[in-house]
């Protein structure tokens, strides 16, 4: 495909894309973050491969470092740890934050 040929993209492909609601473009055009769709007729417009891309490229986040992912993990792994322990003690009838030792309708 030659270098100057433009790719277009329907509105419901461009929110796709970028994972967006229509309105959600719609008010990003509004606010001059992306560029708008080029016009093909009076009911029929297209929104620029390249303009999407550029868009991405200029918000996207901060890469994910590997210490973040694995705090990130850690604290997964302790939030499941927390629910499975306390379904364990619902399940033998000890209520949170009784002792262990104290069971419902013990003597």
């Amino acid at each position: 495909m030659p270098d100057n040929d433009i790719q277009l993209m329907s509105e419901q492909s461009a929110c796709a894309l970028l994972d967006i609601s229509r309105s959600t473009l719609r008010k990003l055009v509004r606010d001059g973050r992306i560029a708008p769709p080029v016009r093909l007729g009076s009911r029929l417009s297209r929104w620029r491969l390249s303009d999407l891309q550029r868009f991405v490229a200029e918000n996207a986040g901060p890469a994910y470092t590997e210490s973040d992912i694995s705090a990130a993990k850690e604290l997964a792994a302790k939030a499941v740890a927390a629910r499975r322990a306390k379904a364990a003690a619902k399940a033998v009838g000890i209520a949170p934050g009784e002792p262990k030792k104290a069971r419902r309708g013990a003597p």
